[in-house]
């Protein structure tokens, strides 16, 4: 008889309780998972960052401490099977987690539980009374690719029972349980930008007595930018400003060396107006030539004694 009492006891303070608590429930909340801007050499090179982002649901009320029979079940369906697709159906694979480690991976068309014991930890979580599904994505392959905007679609479903009220124990909870099911559209993104490498050694015209006796340079230098683009190749003007009729190297008092850059035929000033196009290939390591020819002007009276240098800048433009 002494045992009965004592569980008539509980559950009595338990619903005394449940009248002061905050009601539990769940509801459709933003969605949304992005990786932002990266440049195409980022993707082959795995330098993009894990995209965060939500999955749709919010749950309140008090049921956080003590998880019991709660649950909150996310069955996701990737339209491109976890592809992130380009209007040119080029593709990035990805995964997602519900951790930012990607411990906890989700698999097309498996439910995942975000209310259980290990995954609150991962997350950071417990005691609380509020409770918002996060998202992260995280590139799996490294493709050559074209710049674009890549996207995917999430359909996700969700299932919940939370306690409305007191869980008395793991197993009981004062008075029931909420239960519902609802659907989230969450489209992923990845805007894929231009980019290139660029190897542009130093030119060094040795040394001469008089400036007739500079010898012209022949010089290369290596480009590749992203696959399929239309990128134009020029230099700067350098430190004196401009390009016509010569380029100025600097030296001691101020005093200066005219020099100037020419396309290979030796005679078209290469300048900003003069750029030169060439197709992008994605290689990582680049390999495509654009030579030019850079010679002082041998016409010029002869400067001081002196180091002279100039410094100007390759600029490469979509």
């Amino acid at each position: 008889m002494r045992r009965l009492v004592f569980a008539m006891m509980m559950i009595f303070a338990a619903s005394g309780a449940w009248h002061g608590a905050a009601k539990a429930g769940c509801a459709a909340s933003a969605a949304g998972l992005s990786f932002g801007s990266a440049p195409s050499y980022d993707i082959q090179t795995n330098a993009v960052a894990t995209a965060a982002g939500l999955a749709g649901l919010t749950c309140s009320g008090s049921f956080l401490g003590l998880l019991g029979g709660s649950y909150a079940k996310a069955t996701i369906t990737s339209s491109n099977h976890f592809k992130l697709r380009s209007a040119a159906n080029e593709q990035v694979d990805y995964q997602l987690s519900a951790d930012p480690g990607g411990t906890i991976v989700f698999q097309q068309g498996v439910a995942l539980n975000y209310m259980n014991s290990s995954l609150l930890s991962l997350l950071g979580i417990g005691g609380g009374s509020t409770f918002q599904a996060p998202l992260f994505g995280r590139l799996l392959s490294t493709p050559n690719i074209a710049a674009g905007t890549y996207t995917d679609t999430l359909t996700v479903t969700w299932d919940f029972a939370v306690c409305d009220g007191v869980q008395v124990t793991p197993l009981i909870c004062v008075p029931s349980y909420t239960t519902g099911k609802f659907t989230v559209m969450i489209n992923v993104t990845m805007v894929v930008a231009n980019d290139c490498r660029i190897s542009a050694p130093n030119v060094d015209f040795g040394t001469a007595a008089l400036a007739s006796q500079f010898p012209a340079v022949t010089q290369n230098i290596l480009v590749d930018c992203t696959k399929g683009s239309a990128p134009r190749m020029n230099f700067t003007s350098g430190s004196a400003g401009t390009t016509r009729p010569w380029r100025k190297m600097t030296g001691p008092g101020g005093n200066s060396l005219q020099y100037n850059i020419f396309r290979p035929d030796g005679t078209t000033i290469w300048e900003a107006p003069q750029t030169l196009g060439f197709q992008g290939s994605g290689a990582l390591t680049p390999k495509q030539l654009q030579t030019y020819l850079i010679r002082v002007n041998p016409e010029q009276a002869t400067p001081p004694a002196g180091s002279y240098s100039d410094t100007l800048s390759v600029v490469i433009s979509f």
